[in-house]
């Protein structure tokens, strides 16, 4: 039983290093050059936070229209990795990419 544990351990670390490895490169709308980061995943349910932080990036866009500052949030998602993810719903996590006035 103790062979299968270190084979199965063996193979979930080879799949988490090979999965954390591989670069990714986004660009951005803007002549700035482009990102390349490493994924930020959770392992455990194989979540991206920077592609999901992209992506609300994308929707608050959508919802704000104008007022919204996507680029700004985009270089943020990728600054900071995904560790903070806006959520349209709740001001104090998308204020700093409100144009104000």
């Amino acid at each position: 039983m103790s062979l299968k544990l270190v084979v199965l351990a063996i193979c979930i670390i080879s799949v988490i290093v090979a999965n954390a490895s591989q670069p990714y490169t986004y660009t951005l709308n803007s002549e700035a050059k482009p990102y390349t980061y490493t994924k930020r995943f959770d392992s455990m349910s194989g979540v991206d936070f920077i592609t999901v932080c992209l992506s609300n990036c994308l929707q608050c866009k959508e919802v704000f229209g104008e007022i919204f500052l996507g680029q700004k949030c985009e270089e943020s998602c990728l600054k900071f990795r995904g560790r903070a993810v806006p959520d349209c719903e709740n001001y104090n996590s998308i204020a700093p990419f409100i144009k104000v006035q």
